[in-house]
């Protein structure tokens, strides 16, 4: 399974699951469920929320196939984990579908809202790069850049920065210098 899905409050999050009769074959089940749980709750705490996931019918799947649509408007920031059951072949099994990591709006991914102050030429940019695809909230930024510093850069924001990422280079470990010149040397001697 994947690392979470990151998400903001108020989102909707999705997961799927297949459903399959003892024999192998795909099947629709009967009853099916979902649970979502706050990460670290008590073990007897209740599920966040629950629902009835919705049977994908196009002629294109299978049997058997389930969406689950979270609504997290309401939840609080945090990890969630999503579980689903259904009766099947007479038996209920449990499967785990997934988690997401909620949020809230305007935090980047690393967990730092990061702002910029940039005197860029927009106009220019507009004339050079941005094409139909492009929304008209972007296509429209004055050339002063305007709006763009409504929000001031402090050192706290740098440090952050800054942190998040030597932990992303930290997590990746690059070569050294020296790891790098003696992987070249060995390299060039074969």
């Amino acid at each position: 399974m994947s690392q979470y899905k990151y998400a903001e409050i108020a989102d909707t999050v999705y997961f799927w699951f297949a459903a399959n009769t003892t024999a192998g074959a795909a099947g629709d089940g009967a009853t099916p469920l979902y649970d979502v749980r706050l990460a670290g709750a008590a073990a007897d705490a209740a599920p966040t929320a629950s629902g009835t996931p919705t049977l994908l019918t196009h002629a294109n799947y299978t049997d058997g196939l389930h969406e689950i649509a979270i609504d997290t408007t309401g939840y609080a920031a945090g990890e969630y984990a999503v579980f689903c059951t259904l009766t099947i072949s007479t038996v209920n099994p449990a499967g785990f579908c997934g988690s997401f990591k909620l949020r809230t709006a305007g935090t980047a991914a690393l967990g730092v809202n990061v702002v910029a102050q940039a005197n860029i030429d927009f106009g220019a940019l507009q004339k050079t790069s941005l094409n139909a695809a492009t929304p008209a909230s972007v296509q429209n930024i004055p050339a002063t850049g305007t709006g763009l510093t409504a929000i001031p850069w402090n050192a706290a924001w740098d440090a952050e920065v800054q942190s998040e990422c030597t932990d992303a280079l930290n997590a990746y470990d690059p070569p050294t210098n020296g790891e790098l010149w003696g992987a070249l040397i060995v390299a060039k001697n074969m």
